[in-house]
């Protein structure tokens, strides 16, 4: 997949999270739109994450590999200087509680939270705080690896027009 065609699919999906958080949810509290909210958050973080983990492999700093484990280790070595220790374990957190979440037997609604109960009946809140915060933490992602993305168009387009002189 194009870079390009990877920013516009994290544009959509950004879209659908701000209506989501900023309009529907806050008009029907319903537990059903917080938990598609999470998924759609586990989905924007990982694209988000595979956008910087592309940018990384075109300027030669990572090599590509098909093991996600080594990926989210290899995004964290290279963005450690981006995001703070808290960050990765929020987005630590998200994917372990997205998964839990898909297979957890019961989750209900408490007050303005969702509680997960997982197969060890261990139990994991989830709040619109808290989903706010991993999409702030992608944004913040995407907007680096933009900055990355735009600045290696610029150098690109100056040595092609450095080639027609």
């Amino acid at each position: 997949m194009d870079i390009y065609e990877k920013q516009l699919i994290i544009a959509e999906i950004l879209e659908n999270l701000y209506n989501n958080t900023q309009i529907v949810y806050p008009m029907t509290e319903d537990k059903k739109i917080l938990l598609i909210t999470l998924q759609k958050t586990r989905i924007f973080l990982s694209e988000c994450i595979n956008l910087a983990l592309l940018t990384e492999f075109k300027k030669g700093k990572i090599r590509k590999t098909q093991n996600p484990e080594k990926n989210l280790e290899n995004f964290f070595k290279v963005y450690r200087a981006v995001l703070n220790q808290e960050e990765i374990n929020a987005i630590k957190n998200l994917f372990k509680i997205a998964k839990n979440q898909r297979e957890s037997e019961m989750d209900f609604k408490r007050k303005e939270k969702i509680i997960v109960l997982s197969k060890n009946s261990e139990y994991q809140e989830i709040s619109m705080e808290k989903i706010t915060k991993w999409i702030e933490t992608g944004i913040k992602i995407y907007q680096t690896s933009s900055k990355i993305i735009n600045k290696q168009t610029i150098e690109e387009l100056n040595s092609q027009n450095n080639l027609l002189r």
